[in-house]
Order: structure tokens, then C-alpha cells, then sequence
């Protein structure tokens, strides 16, 4: 079959199997490897929304410690960080929203966005209230300063009068209360915020007793001045804890929640994205070792058409070829029975044999010519010969008549 086939085009299909089965390889690897690419294009993406969304969570956590902060310390670079955390948290929500196919992510942060921006009202509104609350704290630290200065006053004046006892009772129902404000104003407890307002009951009821005694001279407006301190002190005390329970209300009851809810929504995607990236890895690992374990086994094919191939072109023209100079041989060295049978092949060998099976035919029918011509010459050779003969027997015979003629 083969030898009907040109060398040239032998080789040209065997040189186009091969090429055809790499090319079948490389769109197959091309095929696969733009798979593992979107895969690993997703893991990416994913990845980077785990990223965000951790990010976000943190930043919620910040803003959050950043108020408490603002609200125990006044703390004004505080609530900056709270501004810039929630902002912070805004842009990476966006740009996570920007990266995000799934459909249920996509739905988690557009409940997301308005809980952030919630969050930041409310940052605003506990900054309002705060800073109520304490410009309130700080007049009443100062109510406080003067009273416990006219209080003293007071009560030195009254040390050696009737009225000691009873005001001495009034210093200790004033103390009582101020450390009740204290308490309020450490722990934002409603107790006592109770407890002072049940001192000021107390005290108040006191100022009245007094006020209906004949007191000295000296006493007298010590004691409305230590009255007129306390009501005030009572006052400040009102709107700084008005302030205080306000902001502890914004921040504990309205802040917290929220935060805790967005962090929770969060978690939850956060988890979502973890399970999904972990499928995707198992998918992209898969795909991997089935693409290497197809590559692998069409390069096991490739290597065994190409050798096939090799071998079948090699003994097509390799065997005649040797065959060919076996008989060319023969006849350089004389044999002149060498039949070249390669002569019948199609291909460039058979053409090949043909011109040497001609050159052998050519060497016979000179050998044919010189062997006539060799007979010719010889034949002239005895022509020449008798005719020699001839013409010396004819000489002898002429002697000899000659010689019977004289």
C-alpha cells in the first residue's frame, strides 16, 4: 500500500497526524485551562469578597469601641475614627457589591447598605447628645465644686450653734447624694440616678426644717446659699443625666443592636463565601487532575502515533531503499541478473529502481554489441586468414607451373 504513496506526501501525512494530534492536544489544554482560569478567576473574586466583608466587620467592631470610647473619655479623636470606620466600611462594602455574581450576597449587602448608613445617623445623633451631655457634665462638676466650698462654710459656721446636728445631717444627705450622682454618672444605672433624687427629697425636706427655725444671722444665708447651690447642682444633674441616659440609650440600645445585626448579616455571608470558595477549590482541583490525567494519556497517544508513524514511513523507504543498494551493488560488481523487482513500486524508490534496472539493460545490450562485434572480428580474422592461405597456395602454384612451363 505504502509503496504506491510518495515519499513526499508519506511524509507530509505522517508530519500531519503528528501535528494534528498536538494541535487536538493544545485546544484540549487551552480548553481546560480557560476553565481552571474562570475557576481560579472566581476563587479570586471570592477570596476578595471574604476579604471585604472581614474588613467591613472590623471596621463595624472599631466604629463601635471607637463611640463607648467618645462617650466614657470625651474622647474627641474617638468619634473621628467612628466617622471614619463607618465611611471606610461604606467604600468596602461598595466595592464588594461591584465584585459580587451571587445573587443572595448581592441581596445580604443591599440590606447591608442602609444599616451602615443608619449606623451613621446615629453616630450623628449621639454626638448631638453627648456633647448635651457633657457641657451639662461640666457645669455640674462646677455645681458641684461651689456647693461642696458653700457646704463646708456652713457647716464651720454651725459648729457651735443648736442647729449642728441638724445641719450636719443636711451634709450628710448632700454627700449622699452627690455620691449617688457619681455612681450614676460611672455605671449610666438608673439607681442612683433614684437614690440622689431620694437624698434631694431628704435634703429638701431638711432646708425646710431649718428655714422654720429662728436662725443666727450668720447661719441664715449660708443656708440659702447652700440651698439655692443645691437646686442648682439638682438641675445640672438633670440634664446631664438626661444627656447621659440618651446617649447610653443611642449607643447600648440603638447602636449595639444594629451593629450586632450587620455583623451577624455579615457572618453569615462571610460563611456563605467560605463554603462556596471551598467548592470551588474542590472544582478547581478536580478539574486540574482531570485535565493532567487527559493530557498525560493523549500524550501517551501522540507518542505512540508519532512512533507508529515512524516506524511505518521508516521501513517504507528505509527496507526498499537498502534493498535497492543491495542490488546496485550486485550489478557494479557484475551481476548482471539482478532483477531491481523495486521498479514496480509508484514511489520515488521505484523510479529510482527503474533508472537502475534501465543503466543494467543499457550494460547488457553493450555487452550484447561487443560480443558482436568481437565475433565480427573474428570472423574477418579467418576470412583474412584463408584468404592468405589462398593467395599462397596460389603462389606456389603458379611457381610451380612457371617452373614446369620453363
Amino acid at each position: 500500500m505504502f509503496g504506491k504513496i510518495k515519499i513526499g506526501a508519506r511524509l507530509s501525512l505522517g508530519f500531519g497526524v503528528l501535528v494534528a494530534v498536538g494541535l487536538a492536544t493544545a485546544a484540549f489544554a487551552y480548553r481546560e485551562l480557560d476553565f481552571i482560569l474562570a475557576k481560579v478567576v472566581r476563587m479570586a473574586d471570592q477570596s476578595q469578597n471574604a476579604i471585604g466583608v472581614v474588613r467591613i466587620a472590623g471596621e463595624l467592631h472599631a466604629a463601635s469601641r471607637a463611640l463607648l470610647r467618645y462617650q466614657m473619655d470625651r474622647d474627641q479623636a474617638s468619634y473621628g475614627e467612628a466617622e471614619t470606620r463607618l465611611a471606610s466600611a461604606a467604600t468596602t462594602l461598595e466595592a464588594t457589591i461591584r465584585r459580587t455574581v451571587s445573587q443572595e450576597r448581592l441581596a445580604a449587602y443591599r440590606v447591608l447598605q442602609p444599616e451602615i448608613a443608619s449606623l451613621n445617623e446615629k453616630r450623628l445623633a449621639l454626638g448631638r447628645v453627648l456633647q448635651a451631655y457633657f457641657a451639662g457634665r461640666d457645669a455640674l462638676f462646677e455645681d458641684g465644686d461651689r456647693l461642696a466650698a458653700d457646704l463646708r462654710k456652713l457647716v464651720e459656721a454651725a459648729q457651735a450653734s443648736r442647729e449642728a446636728a441638724a445641719i450636719a445631717a443636711l451634709e450628710t444627705s448632700i454627700v449622699a447624694a452627690r455620691i449617688a450622682v457619681w455612681r450614676h454618672l460611672a455605671t449610666s444605672d438608673v439607681k442612683p440616678r433614684e437614690a440622689f433624687q431620694a437624698e434631694l427629697t431628704r435634703s429638701r425636706a431638711q432646708f425646710a426644717e431649718l428655714e422654720k427655725r429662728d436662725l443666727a444671722p450668720a447661719l441664715a444665708p449660708l443656708v440659702a446659699t447652700v440651698k439655692a447651690d443645691l437646686n442648682k447642682y439638682a438641675g445640672s444633674f438633670e440634664t446631664a443625666s438626661s444627656g447621659l441616659l440618651r446617649g447610653h440609650e443611642i449607643l447600648v440600645g440603638e447602636i449595639g443592636p444594629l451593629t450586632k445585626s450587620a455583623i451577624d448579616r455579615i457572618e453569615k455571608v462571610e460563611s456563605g463565601i467560605r463554603s462556596a470558595y471551598s467548592a470551588t477549590i474542590e472544582e478547581t482541583s478536580g478539574l486540574i487532575a482531570t485535565s493532567s490525567q487527559v493530557q498525560l494519556t493523549t500524550a501517551l497517544i501522540a507518542a505512540l502515533v508519532g512512533a507508529l508513524c515512524a516506524v511505518l514511513i521508516t521501513r517504507s523507504i528505509v527496507g526498499p531503499v537498502r534493498v535497492l543498494a543491495d542490488e546496485a551493488g550486485r550489478l557494479s560488481a557484475g551481476d548482471t541478473s539482478v532483477e531491481f523487482l523495486g521498479a514496480r513500486r509508484g514511489d520515488e524508490i521505484g523510479q529510482l529502481a527503474g533508472a537502475v534496472a534501465k543503466f543494467r539493460d543499457n550494460v547488457l545490450a553493450q555487452q550484447q554489441a561487443a560480443k558482436e562485434v568481437s565475433a565480427a572480428a573474428e570472423q574477418r580474422d579467418a576470412v583474412n586468414r584463408n584468404m592468405e592461405q589462398a593467395v599462397e597456395e596460389f603462389r606456389q602454384a603458379a611457381e610451380g607451373l612457371l617452373g614446369r612451363v620453363g
